[in-house]
């Protein structure tokens, strides 16, 4: 989120925590951090059962010596903002790795939505249980780095072992909300940029109730800080092998297109499918500030999120010379496969109906693809931000 207090412009960062551990050219990039216009506020990680009134924490000014300790995401992002716009900007850091997008929302609005509201009863057994019953041995709490794909709801662990405080689990609903987000919630914002982390319980059940839930999010802290829609734009997630990062997931994160002045950034094709740590973080930043720059600043450039294709049929992808084909295949209706540009997945295939290639007379290869009725509006988002590839939609007669 945006915030004004010690600089003119803050964005609220969300979520992932390794920071700067493994970014690309990451010595190089410290050592030009440079930055005195770009300050960030770090929250300390906090999970509680009863909403906060304080998150501890310290704004820093951005240098090589402190950069390290900054989100990476937030100063990638921060820093072509504040190359764009030449005034000061400052970020607000509030995350945990492998967090559900449930522990970041309300009491009341889980409670308030027959589809949400089981999640926070389990939650509220769980605790009950704990301490009325209290387990001789309390295992320490989860990892940040571990996915909570398959987690088991509650404070039960898949596999035996002591149980955890239920309170101490960052896949739980309402801890990290009322831990970090309800003390910071009178601070003046300007918008959010959110990063969903590689956790979603409840298996299928939980991805299929996920757009339900990043609604729910959005909408309540636009209510919550009473400054109207403000920007919320989100990471969508690379290709991972997961669960909890399947083309499922990644159509569920693609609905928050439906809701006002939302932005989704595409990063498919700058993901590690082995790495739930991938290590481009300077593309991830990029996107997400061309969106700001050009919605909430007026700049003019070029799409950076992904292509609406609501009214198309027909999907038309252009290759210039030089970069490549698309890896052949065998597509057919209803199937999932995944059409990819060398190692860079593009998108899934389930909607496609047809396929057909052929090469143009100034060496452009050209890709067409048949969409069925059924496809939804945003599924074919992904097409946008391949390097090299220009995508245009158009209806098929």
């Amino acid at each position: 989120m945006t915030g004004f207090g010690p600089v003119e412009h803050g964005f609220l960062r969300l979520k992932k925590v390794k920071y700067f551990a493994g970014v690309t050219n990451e010595e190089q990039e410290i050592a030009a951090a440079n930055h005195p216009l770009i300050r960030m506020f770090t929250g300390t990680a906090l999970r509680a059962y009863e909403p906060q009134s304080r998150v501890p924490g310290e704004w820093l000014v951005c240098s090589p010596e402190t950069v390290p300790a900054f989100s990476a995401v937030g100063y990638f992002f921060a820093r072509e903002l504040q190359k764009k716009i030449n005034i000061p900007v400052g970020i607000v850091t509030l995350s945990y790795g492998a967090s559900t997008a449930e522990a970041w929302i309300r009491r009341e609005t889980m409670a308030a939505d027959p589809q949400l509201k089981p999640m926070l009863d389990r939650f509220d057994s769980a605790v009950q249980t704990f301490r009325t019953n209290p387990p001789p041995v309390v295992a320490a709490p989860r990892s940040e780095d571990v996915s909570a794909t398959n987690a088991a709801p509650g404070g039960r662990r898949h596999g035996g072992g002591p149980p955890r405080d239920p309170v101490q689990d960052q896949h739980n609903a309402t801890v990290l909300f009322n831990g970090m987000i309800n003390p910071v919630i009178p601070f003046a914002i300007r918008g959010v940029i959110w990063y969903q982390g590689e956790s979603i319980v409840g298996g299928a059940e939980g991805r299929a109730l996920y757009p339900r839930v990043q609604a729910a999010l959005i909408n309540d802290w636009r209510q919550l800080w009473g400054q109207g829609n403000f920007p919320f734009y989100i990471v969508q997630l690379g290709a991972l092998k997961a669960n909890s990062n399947g083309p499922e997931v990644r159509e569920a994160q693609a609905t928050v297109l439906a809701l006002p002045n939302t932005g989704m950034a595409v990063t498919i094709d700058i993901g590690d499918p082995k790495d739930v740590h991938p290590h481009n973080k300077q593309d991830v930043g990029d996107r997400l500030a061309r969106i700001a720059l050009a919605n909430v600043y007026n700049r003019k450039l070029g799409r950076s999120a992904g292509v609406d294709f609501s009214s198309a049929s027909e999907v038309c992808i252009l290759l210039r010379p030089g970069t490549g084909a698309l890896r052949n295949g065998t597509f057919r209706a209803g199937s999932n496969w995944t059409v990819s540009l060398g190692r860079s997945w593009i998108f899934e295939t389930r909607y496609l109906v047809s396929y057909k290639f052929f090469r143009c007379a100034d060496r452009r290869s050209v890709h067409r693809f048949a969409l069925a009725q059924s496809a939804p509006a945003r599924f074919a988002a992904r097409l946008e931000s391949v390097r090299g590839v220009r995508a245009s939609a158009r209806c098929s007669t």
